[in-house]
This record gives structure tokens, C-alpha cells and sequence, in this order.
């Protein structure tokens, strides 16, 4: 199994349509879909690798991901996990439920939902994913987690060439935050994956 790290980024537009406002026992949330892993080749430069996520490896632990922390930024902790105190009372904001596969297990989708009185009290990039996610803005998403029995052997998929091929991942976190932020995305949209249309990964070994 792989040390957890972060991984494929995807950055989609967002229809403000896809966004509901949702209240609870006195709190507003907003609910919106996302689509935080799809079959693909994920650079790591920073591991000197490619790696092959493929459906089977996808479909083997989509109801593992009901329940993923939603973060607005990777956790900073040393293990970069959400399943943490500090990162609970920091940088998590929400959650993942309903995963389910779509055009073969290719891609896993869901629905986010975000505790808005949390992310405006965090302020910053946090309180900017809340108005961007009001208004229907762009917005990237990551998804960390670990993987277990991967294969180092090489290959091709989609005409990109890759070093190894990922195992059945293991949900930690979902991060979601606005595209114009520090945080580099491995893949686009036309990868298939964004929030409320949007996928995106950044530099922790957490693997998307």
C-alpha cells in the first residue's frame, strides 16, 4: 500500500443550477456534484512518475468514499489526512455521500456538501469557495487518498505512457477550492472530473 499523497486535480466549470442551498437544524449548507476520480493517467514530476488509475481499480472501493471529509485546501498536518483533530477543526469543511460509478467505473461520482457557516467563519479560500460556488464559478477538486496493491509495470492508456498502475484507493479526504489558487491541477476537465463539475490534485502524497 502506498504512503498517502495527494493526486489528480481536475478543474470544471460550474452551473449554477448544480448548486442547492440545503438547510438543517438551523444550519445552511450548499449540496452540489462532484466527480473526484476518473480513469487516467496522473503525473507525479515530484515522484518522477506516471501512474494509471483504471476503472477496475475504481469501481473496487466506491462505497468506501460515502462519508470523505470535504477539505478546502489539503490538510498541513505531517500524515496530510483529514482524519485528524486539528484538521477536523481546521481545514475540513464538509462531506462526499452518495458515490456511485458512471460509464463503466470509469469515473466516480457524488455529492458534496458544504457547512457554509464554516467555511465563511475560516475565511479566506475557504469563504471564496462558498461565493464561488453561489455564483456558479469555476472551482477544482482533488481527491487524497492511499492505495493498495499497485503494480509497477509500464504501459499506455489513452496514448499516455505510464510507470505504474494504481491499486483500489482509499478515500482520506476530498479537497474542493477555487481554480486560481496555489495549488496546481494534474488534470482538466476534459479528464472528466471537476466539482460541481470539477476534479483536481496538488503537490501531497495523497494519491488521487
Amino acid at each position: 500500500m502506498t504512503d498517502l499523497s495527494a493526486t489528480g486535480w481536475r478543474t470544471n466549470s460550474v452551473q449554477s443550477g448544480d448548486v442547492q442551498t440545503v438547510r438543517r437544524n438551523g444550519r445552511e449548507y450548499l449540496q452540489f456534484p462532484i466527480v473526484p476520480l476518473t480513469e487516467m493517467v496522473l503525473d507525479y514530476p515530484e515522484q518522477g512518475t506516471k501512474e494509471y488509475l483504471p476503472a477496475a481499480s475504481i469501481q473496487e472501493t466506491v462505497h468506501l468514499w460515502d462519508g470523505t471529509l470535504l477539505t478546502y485546501v489539503h490538510p498541513s498536518n505531517h500524515n496530510r489526512t483529514a482524519r485528524n483533530p486539528d484538521a477536523f477543526m481546521g481545514e475540513v469543511i464538509g462531506a462526499f455521500h452518495d458515490p456511485t460509478a458512471l460509464d463503466g467505473g470509469s469515473k466516480l461520482r457524488g455529492n458534496g456538501l458544504i457547512d457554509v457557516a464554516k467555511a465563511e467563519a475560516l475565511g479566506g479560500s475557504a469563504a471564496r469557495l462558498v461565493e464561488l460556488l453561489r455564483d456558479g464559478k469555476q472551482v477544482s477538486v482533488n481527491a487524497g487518498y492511499s492505495t493498495m496493491n499497485d503494480e509497477s509495470r509500464s504501459g499506455r492508456y489513452d496514448g499516455e505512457q505510464y510507470d505504474l498502475v494504481q491499486g483500489p484507493p482509499l478515500p482520506d479526504h476530498i479537497a474542493v477550492f477555487p481554480s486560481d489558487s496555489q495549488i496546481q491541477a494534474r488534470c482538466s476537465p476534459e479528464d472528466g472530473c471537476a466539482a460541481p463539475r470539477a476534479n483536481a490534485s496538488q503537490d501531497a502524497q495523497i494519491v488521487n
